[in-house]
């Protein structure tokens, strides 16, 4: 038998965020280590503060036109056009920092082949900012 080094994956008791072994247990009780919680897109307005509303969303298909809300830069729409038919489901994740305060969104993307990616807002573009677009559509509410 090897033993094998371990970064700490979820669940498997090592350092990282998710690990429920006594290192992992004593790091999330650091006051720098963030919270997370995730939800479901069917969920996201649990998590207070949340800048994507899916409220009358019906499937991650339309989820997803949520989030990437149009008019899109040519290389966000070409990247969309890529992710969108490979995604299978999606969460809200709201991560809080304490040092220094304050609260981020992300979204994780579970994919067909049931890999999980993650991303956030595009930098040049502030979460809850409202673009326009002129369907009465607000991103931030």
């Amino acid at each position: 038998k090897s033993k094998r080094a371990s970064a700490g994956g979820p669940g498997d008791g090592g350092v990282g965020a998710g690990g429920a072994g006594k290192l992992g247990g004593e790091l999330n009780s650091e006051p720098w280590c963030p919270k997370i919680e995730l939800r479901d897109w069917r969920a996201a307005s649990e998590l207070p503060g949340c800048p994507w509303s899916f409220d009358d969303c019906e499937s991650v298909a339309e989820a997803l036109d949520r989030v990437w809300r149009k008019p899109l830069c040519s290389d966000l729409q070409a990247g969309f056009d890529a992710l969108r038919p490979r995604v299978k489901g999606l969460q809200v994740a709201r991560v809080t920092i304490t040092l220094p305060q304050g609260v981020h969104f992300a979204l994780v993307y579970t994919l067909n082949t049931g890999a999980e990616l993650f991303g956030g807002a595009p930098a040049e573009h502030a979460v809850g900012l409202d673009l326009g677009g002129g369907d009465g559509d607000d991103f931030g509410s």
